[in-house]
């Protein structure tokens, strides 16, 4: 291994959902043979799931191995000192041919307290939709404790919740604590925290693959509702000027801001930690310092190390950065 590091993409892991469908395989680095395939985990550091570096001289490498190995110089300093070795990032590919379950994540003191996790809130950016495709974020109203308990007996969750129709390039920040959830015809990029912790509060009555009705945790995501925080909004953003850049999400747990490439854009570090890098239209390359050029199109991902504070984005296209 050299002691340099540099942009990295990793080889996608597939996820198989009963929900799932085949669009992910369209994506460049993306072909598979599996069916079903509702999940990419691009970016992870789970213990059962880890990215494996797929260029240059760490190829082959777990993405556990280059955090133990390169600590601060792959994260930064202030990232070690809050999470230690610990990826603090999930990113991934969400294809929903069908729809998913409407469900809850709990928050950070609920998945500590009861799975030894962290809680999980999460950005979806919409890669491509179809006509009519819809995504469910926060109820269609104030709702309290009580009331949502009367809808559940009455098996009525869906007369509750909010739909919102969406197409490509469409926003939604999910903060922990809000009840969501993908319609059929969407294809999205998730980034999350790194948690994957769900409680189901209705599944349409679906079937799992062992025949069975899915399990739902009812008690559970009446623990991580936030009854507060109802209304959820899609993200209004511009973005259409040559090497333009817009906020998207400005979280305590990460923030995304969506940067249009025409030709060459610098990208600087400003948060003094790793950047993931999804392009989420056209084509780019990533160059680095005299290190070989890592393509970057429609639908592909790539961590750009702490140390790395410069590095040209080239093409015309727009990508998503993600920071802490």
């Amino acid at each position: 291994m050299r002691n340099k590091l540099y942009p990295l993409k990793f080889t996608p892991i597939y996820k198989c959902k009963i929900w799932g469908g085949e669009n992910i395989k369209n994506i460049s680095n993306h072909s598979n043979s599996l069916l079903n395939v509702g999940e990419s985990w691009d970016v992870s550091a789970f213990e059962e799931s880890q990215s494996v570096v797929a260029n240059g001289p760490l190829r082959g490498s777990s993405l556990r191995d280059i955090i133990d190995l390169f600590g601060e110089k792959l994260l930064g300093k202030d990232i070690v000192e809050e999470y230690g070795n610990e990826f603090p990032l999930l990113v991934k590919i969400i294809d929903a041919t069908d729809k998913l379950s409407i469900q809850v994540h709990p928050n950070d003191d609920i998945a500590l307290k009861l799975h030894n996790m962290r809680g999980k809130s999460e950005m979806w950016y919409v890669l491509s939709a179809n006509d009519n495709a819809y995504i469910i974020a926060g109820w269609n109203s104030p709702l309290s404790k009580d009331d949502y308990i009367s809808k559940l007996n009455d098996n009525d969750i869906e007369s509750i919740v909010r739909k919102h129709p969406v197409k490509a390039g469409d926003v939604f920040f999910i903060p922990a604590g809000t009840v969501h959830a993908i319609g059929n015809g969407c294809l999205i990029l998730e980034i999350q925290q790194s948690s994957d912790i769900t409680y189901r509060i209705f599944d349409y009555n679906r079937l799992g693959a062992d025949g069975n009705p899915r399990e739902l945790h009812t008690d559970l995501a009446l623990m991580a509702f936030d009854f507060e925080n109802w209304k959820i909004d899609k993200v209004n953003y511009y973005c259409n000027e040559i090497n333009s850049i817009a906020n998207l999400v400005n979280d305590k747990h990460f923030c995304v801001n969506i940067v249009e490439v025409n030709d060459v854009y610098v990208l600087q570090d400003t948060y003094g930690g790793f950047s993931i890098l999804s392009c989420v239209e056209g084509n780019l390359v990533v160059k680095s310092n005299d290190n070989d050029d890592v393509p970057l199109n429609w639908g592909e991902t790539v961590l750009i190390p702490a140390e790395l504070t410069k590095c040209q984005i080239l093409g015309k296209g727009k990508f998503l950065q993600v920071a802490l």
